[in-house]
């Protein structure tokens, strides 16, 4: 806007701050964010600043009236200590989310991997959205918490149906959660139920994201909204960048592994002996991949570094890399 029309709208603005009984900082706020986007909008469409500052204007009425209708809509101001309560939980929340990510992140490979803790990071992002004090919403504030209870029941009656799948084999404990699930000795693959549980996953993740994407839609203030987003794509960087390069560097050892294994007869159809040659015992030593072999196949495992507990494992049968808790 030009100085004339930020000068009309600072006067304008002046007479509604007097006539509020309260909330003066926030709503006034609120209402020139509205001013100003509606401005911006009219400005884009090719109209003249002035005049779409006037129809803005006209459009909200009366600053007078406009305020006896806020005062009336809005609820009493909140007391100090709830809002510290409130900004304590979010906070909580969003600590507790990210925490849950990083410990689930590790417990399987690649894409179904990242759309679980993805799928756990934007749960609780929702809920310390709803919960977070200082946030200005666009219009009706209870539309937001209702969408974010929305997005939980939603996120529920989904987690329901991911049913495990049943792994095939020798009877050896599973490998559980990873790409699909395996058996540690046979590592037969269960792929339809494995492919459903990761396809479940996926829907979880995207269901999730479109819900958090609309509540920092209706934010009113684009500074708001901004940050909280780049704070959640930091926030899943941390999750997701160390594991990533973890399994890259995973895979490019096994791929060492695997040629020096071929090399010196561990193909796949060969090989009677549990363990492979000293040369190429030394390579996975100093690799720290762990092998255990059958006379049909072998397996090359290593330990997560971020969480021991959990760990990598290719199967040279499958020819495939995956996780397991």
């Amino acid at each position: 806007m030009d100085v004339e029309s930020e000068a009309k709208l600072d006067g304008w603005l002046k007479e509604f701050s007097r006539a509020l009984s309260a909330h003066r900082a926030d709503v006034v706020a609120e209402v020139r964010d509205d001013v100003e986007a509606r401005v911006d909008a009219a400005v884009r469409r090719g109209a003249p600043p002035g005049e779409a500052l006037a129809r803005a204007l006209a459009d909200l009425g009366d600053p007078a009236a406009l305020a006896v209708e806020i005062d009336r809509a809005r609820p009493p101001a909140q007391a100090p200590w709830v809002r510290s309560a409130r900004a304590l939980a979010a906070v909580g929340i969003a600590a507790f989310g990210l925490s849950v990510a990083w410990h689930v992140r590790p417990w399987s490979y690649g894409l179904q991997a990242t759309a679980a803790a993805a799928t756990c990071l934007l749960l609780h992002a929702s809920f310390a959205l709803c919960v977070a004090p200082g946030l200005v919403w666009r219009r009706n504030a209870l539309f937001a918490p209702a969408l974010g209870l929305g997005a939980v029941a939603m996120t529920l009656a989904l987690a329901t149906l991911g049913r495990g799948s049943e792994a095939t084999g020798g009877g050896a404990l599973p490998l559980s959660f990873g790409a699909a699930e395996t058996t540690f000795f046979d590592l037969e693959l269960a792929r339809s139920s494995a492919d459903d549980l990761a396809a479940r996953t996926y829907v979880m993740a995207a269901v999730l994201t479109l819900v958090v994407v609309a509540l920092l839609a209706l934010l009113q203030r684009p500074r708001q909204r901004w940050a909280l987003a780049a704070g959640l794509v930091a926030a899943f960087a941390v999750v997701e960048l160390p594991h990533r390069m973890e399994e890259r560097a995973f895979r490019e050892d096994v791929q060492r592994a695997v040629l020096a294994l071929e090399v010196h007869g561990r193909a796949l159809d060969e090989a009677a002996s549990e363990h492979p040659e000293d040369e190429t015992s030394a390579l996975l030593a100093a690799l720290e991949l762990s092998y255990r072999g059958s006379r049909d196949h072998y397996v090359l495992r290593r330990e997560r570094a971020w969480m021991p507990s959990c760990g990598l494992a290719y199967d040279s049968r499958s020819r495939r890399i995956t996780g397991h808790d």
